[in-house]
């Protein structure tokens, strides 16, 4: 019976000592879990204007010591990709121009406008007379006007995009072009006033190549105080609004200033009045000694274009859909020998 007694006692006291280490384990839980919510609540309350699909973002894309920062109030300073720069060798002379490094774009050269340039002999020219002035509207990257500032013209460039302007900045710092024989204008050229506030993109039925639209000033062609009394070339690349560019430089082409025209022709980026009407205009209005269409993938120049060619150009490229370039030839001394076209006819579907 002693014995039976000693092992009850036993049993009590393994019993009374569970008891209390289980209540003081319950004690510590509840100090824990108060703790970690306590810590939770700290650590989650500047995420409480976050969406949520903001949060999962920034743990994935921060360090630890991010999150302090942006804990404290101090975030990490957000900045923009570092620019690369590719080196455009396809034709001579090179050059490099800068890009977003998450932002490669088709940058293969346009074979038949590059024979067009050699056979105006832009390079020899501008080493010639460093004045000779070339004008790339919608210069975007600046791959035409960037390759002219390489030949030794002097160049403007006129985009209203404002990431596309740091770019080009980038670009003639990174090339060493003087800024003295290289301008950049954060403009859109249109026949309005200039000056005039305009949301980019416009609006009007063209296709917009940017995200986001901004505001920017307008600026007319003619009010642009050239250095010199002739513009060698006119570059026009603006997704179907290149009527509104040669309104704005109608005085210029009324004096003769403007001896070659080269634009894009994309006519499903415009409304068709507009677009079938253009080449005509060129030709009659603005007073173009010949006219040529060029592609980028051909060798060869097409043309000159006959009246019934100007006509049928918009429902031609619109069935074939391929993108188009036209040149316009206004100085007096080129003759198509110059040019050295094939007819146009051989390129009919």
């Amino acid at each position: 019976m002693a014995k039976f007694n000693t092992i009850m006692n036993k049993m009590k006291q393994f019993k009374s000592y569970h008891i209390s280490t289980l209540l003081r384990w319950t004690r510590l839980r509840w100090y824990i879990l108060i703790f970690i919510s306590y810590i939770l609540l700290v650590y989650i309350h500047p995420f409480r204007s976050l969406s949520p699909t903001r949060i999962p973002q920034l743990w994935s894309e921060s360090h630890y010591s991010k999150y302090m920062n942006f804990l404290f109030e101090n975030p990490a300073p957000v900045t923009n990709p570092p620019d690369i720069f590719v080196d455009m060798n396809e034709r001579k002379p090179s050059f490099k121009l800068a890009m977003r490094s998450d932002d490669r774009p088709f940058l293969s050269v346009d074979r038949a406008q590059s024979k067009l340039l050699e056979r105006l002999r832009l390079y020899e020219t501008c080493q010639r007379d460093s004045s000779t002035i070339v004008v790339d509207v919608g210069a975007y990257l600046g791959e035409f006007g960037l390759y002219a500032a390489a030949c030794g013209c002097t160049v403007y460039l006129f985009e209203a995009q404002p990431d596309m302007i740091k770019l080009l900045h980038s670009s003639i710092k990174q090339n060493i072009f003087p800024t003295t024989r290289v301008h950049v204008y954060h403009n859109v050229v249109t026949n309005l006033p200039s000056n005039t506030n305009v949301s980019f993109p416009p609006g009007d039925g063209s296709v917009a190549m940017v995200d986001n639209p901004v505001t920017v000033r307008t600026i007319r062609l003619d009010d642009v105080q050239w250095p010199s009394p002739s513009i060698f070339m006119l570059r026009i690349d603006v997704d179907g609004s290149e009527f509104n560019v040669l309104r704005s430089a109608k005085k210029l082409f009324t004096q003769k200033r403007i001896q070659h025209l080269l634009f894009t022709y994309t006519p499903w980026l415009s409304e068709r009045s507009s677009q079938k009407e253009l080449l005509p205009n060129i030709k009659n209005d603005f007073k173009a000694k010949f006219v040529y269409s060029l592609f980028r993938t051909d060798d060869n120049i097409y043309g000159p274009l006959l009246p019934r060619h100007l006509t049928n150009f918009y429902d031609q490229i619109l069935n074939l859909n391929i993108p188009a370039e036209v040149y316009a030839v206004f100085d007096d001394k080129i003759s198509q020998s110059t040019i050295k076209a094939k007819r146009y006819h051989q390129f009919k579907s």
